[in-house]
């Protein structure tokens, strides 16, 4: 019994491990971007990517880095992937407009 507890606690941790790692990586995206450096925060916005779940997404942001650092066939990618993810009620007019731009 004390170690399926052990094991349960174990695993516990490593996903809470996991998690803050991807957000804490988001989140150092999202401040390189504010302060301008767009291939740093692209290269952050990858590496969170990498380690969240599949329901989450943000392609969007991906995309307005990749776009910002000259990347524009990058940003296409993170923008189609964006605008395929949303339905019409949650797409807004700017995800068009920046994948018209990356072309």
């Amino acid at each position: 019994m004390n170690k399926l507890f052990l094991l349960v606690f174990i695993s516990q941790v490593v996903n809470f491990s996991f998690a803050q790692d991807w957000k804490s990586k988001l989140n150092e995206a999202r401040k390189l971007y504010q302060n301008g450096d767009y291939g740093q925060s692209l290269k952050m916005y990858e590496d969170a990517k990498s380690l969240a779940p599949e329901s989450i997404d943000f392609s969007s942001e991906i995309g307005q880095a990749a776009y910002k650092s000259n990347d524009f066939s990058k940003a296409k990618s993170y923008y189609e992937s964006a605008v395929s993810k949303s339905n019409k009620k949650t797409s807004s007019p700017n995800q068009f407009h920046n994948l018209g731009n990356s072309q």
